[in-house]
């Protein structure tokens, strides 16, 4: 066990340091920004080492007994407190974008209540909730967001207002991954989006932006 700071040798450089050419490395994609994990992977290739995707270790130990994800409701906050609509903050995206993109995948929590005008409780004295969205932009903009259905049901008139369709949790890299064989320009923040999302949309299409959010 080594403290992450000054002075002491990165992990990835230990292993570069420890194991001979042809070893393979198993890394949880999930748990990278696509930026970070994007670097480590080609001082490995440098290396001749192979990164290779595994499940994570934690829940492999947890099993059967690990807890399920919350299913706490999920609110809209009101506009004298948001100051704007979810629709006008698809206006300002859309002039940020400036047509680079197809779509633009969100995976900060924060920036997802943000678009949607929405809060919630799945992370103790935070008010956000654990999802992925997706954003159309164009003429008439819209949005796909991916969460458990049973934490919006009260929210289906506004969702509709404001053009956010509702996709399951899971659903997110089935959708990417289409996309990407569609042939989308599909715009990633990269120092935030982990790797495995980023694995799935990168290869011909994915557009590197700077956070329009």
């Amino acid at each position: 066990m080594e403290k992450m700071e000054a002075g002491v040798t990165q992990w990835s450089e230990w292993i570069i340091q420890k194991f001979p050419d042809g070893a393979t490395v198993g890394i949880d994609f999930t748990q990278y920004p696509a930026a970070n994990f994007e670097a480590k992977a080609r001082s490995f290739e440098d290396a001749k080492i192979t990164v290779k995707s595994v499940e994570n270790m934690v829940d492999l130990a947890w099993g059967a007994e690990k807890p399920a994800m919350p299913q706490n409701e999920v609110k809209h906050l009101d506009f004298k407190f948001t100051g704007q609509t979810t629709l006008d903050k698809y206006k300002k995206i859309n002039a940020r974008l400036a047509g680079r993109v197809d779509c633009l995948l969100v995976t900060t929590l924060d920036d997802i209540c943000w678009v949607t005008n929405l809060r919630g409780a799945d992370i103790d004295y935070n008010p956000v909730f654990f999802s992925y969205l997706i954003i159309y932009p164009g003429e008439e903009t819209t949005a796909t967001l991916y969460i458990d259905a049973p934490k919006v049901e009260k929210l289906h008139a506004y969702l509709s207002e404001n053009r956010i369709a509702v996709a399951p949790y899971g659903q997110i890299s089935a959708d990417l991954t289409k996309l990407n064989a569609e042939g989308k320009r599909i715009g990633v923040h990269t120092s935030t989006c982990n790797a495995e999302l980023h694995r799935l949309v990168k290869d011909n299409c994915v557009v590197q932006t700077d956070n329009v959010i």
